[in-house]
């Protein structure tokens, strides 16, 4: 599943630079003034340069590798039970899934703002719906779920 969700986040990453390429060098050219910032209900509350648009796939780039860095120590990271020679295994594959499942989700948010942004400069006052309440709903009911299926297999593999 986790070579799944690899490909589904970087073929987010890539749909993502593809956005911001055609919104940049198009031929439906962006407008002067676009806006770089959204309120919870997705109403434009701030706006910039068209320059601006590098910044978020700049960001995306950077979160997207570090995920792939991070993944490549779970040894390292923190559980919230005591991981013993008889859950580790279980633990390090929960912690992985629950990454990838992270990486999609936060690739995929900042790829819609991306589109949103665009959306929202070339056709003003057209309302794209705010997804950031929503987003942060999905992301942490992901961590909730592997925080308790870790507590759970911790408990399941106390003994040998």
């Amino acid at each position: 599943m986790r070579k799944w969700l690899e490909g589904f986040a970087l073929l987010a990453l890539g749909l993502h630079i593809a956005i911001t390429v055609r919104a940049l060098f198009g031929a439906d050219h962006m407008p002067e003034r676009i806006p770089i910032h959204f309120d919870a209900m997705g109403q434009p509350d701030s706006w910039g340069s068209p320059a601006f648009l590098i910044w978020l796939p700049a960001i995306t780039l950077i979160i997207y590798l570090l995920f792939t860095v991070v993944t490549q120590f779970p040894g390292a990271f923190n559980y919230p039970v005591k991981v013993t020679v008889f859950n580790r295994l279980r633990m390090q594959g929960l912690a992985l899934d629950m990454m990838a499942w992270l990486k999609v989700e936060i690739v995929s948010l900042l790829t819609w703002m991306q589109w949103a942004t665009v959306q929202e400069a070339r056709n003003p006052g057209q309302h794209v719906p705010g997804m950031t309440p929503m987003a942060l709903v999905v992301v942490f009911a992901t961590v909730t779920l592997y925080i308790v299926m870790m507590f759970k297999a911790g408990r399941e593999q106390l003994r040998p």
